[in-house]
């Protein structure tokens, strides 16, 4: 965050989640780096507000190094928000090789590649355009019709 208040002081990060045992160090992080005013953490939050943090986000970034499946991602994709991930094999696969990545332990090439796209308002529009296409395909009626074909294949 230091790196990304140098070349961007205008920016705040909102750190959204359950604290996984690691809170207190990081919050501690950001106090000894001067950037108390700058970086907010939310626990616990409701479907409403959450939506609202999305759409207030000029960008989404989701430096994760294990994921299951990735929900914030699709969530981030439904909100019509730009979205750069960790590279790991479930975001890029969710994106299909389309979503802005960076390595999950190098925190210079994220906060490159997080300014880089907050200054190509080309890209972000791209990213949008493809995640509003993308979150189609784990809409209800189609994830339903899906399973109803795997049923009845195994059915045969």
């Amino acid at each position: 965050m230091v790196t990304m208040r140098r070349a961007r002081p205008d920016l705040s990060l909102v750190i959204v989640g359950q604290d996984g045992g690691e809170r207190a160090a990081l919050i501690e992080q950001v106090r000894r780096a001067g950037l108390d005013q700058a970086v907010v953490f939310l626990s616990s939050i409701n479907d409403a507000d959450l939506a609202n943090l999305y759409h207030a986000a000029r960008l989404v970034v989701f430096p994760s190094r294990y994921e299951g499946f990735g929900i914030p991602l699709l969530e981030a994709m439904a909100a019509r928000r730009p979205v750069a991930t960790s590279d790991i094999g479930v975001f890029v696969e969710l994106s299909e090789g389309q979503g802005v990545t960076f390595p999950s332990d190098e925190p210079a090439a994220m906060a490159f590649i997080i300014v880089a796209l907050l200054d190509d308002p080309a890209r972000q529009h791209q990213l949008i355009d493809y995640g509003a296409r993308r979150i189609a395909d784990f809409e209800f009626d189609t994830l339903a019709a899906q399973v109803e074909q795997l049923y009845r294949s195994l059915c045969r």
